[in-house]
């Protein structure tokens, strides 16, 4: 059971983190529970975060709003 799986998956975060569906009921508790209570899948979930927050570097940011900037003018 992979509480992390969804069916899409958002652009910044991607697969990173434990997802949960907000309508319905005890699916964050579930979520919580099942990333406090497994530590491999609580490493897999952290090795993906750090893999995921390395793509987004205050060099990288400049350079696409420079290159924005650039196609507007």
């Amino acid at each position: 059971m992979g509480y992390w799986r969804r069916r899409t998956v958002p652009e910044v975060s991607r697969d990173a983190p434990f997802y949960f569906d907000p309508e319905e009921d005890g699916s964050m508790q579930r979520a919580v529970l099942y990333a406090f209570n497994n530590d491999e899948a609580r490493g897999q979930v952290i090795e993906r975060g750090q893999k995921v927050a390395a793509d987004y570097t205050w060099e990288k940011c400049g350079q696409q709003t420079v290159a924005l900037y650039r196609e507007c003018q």
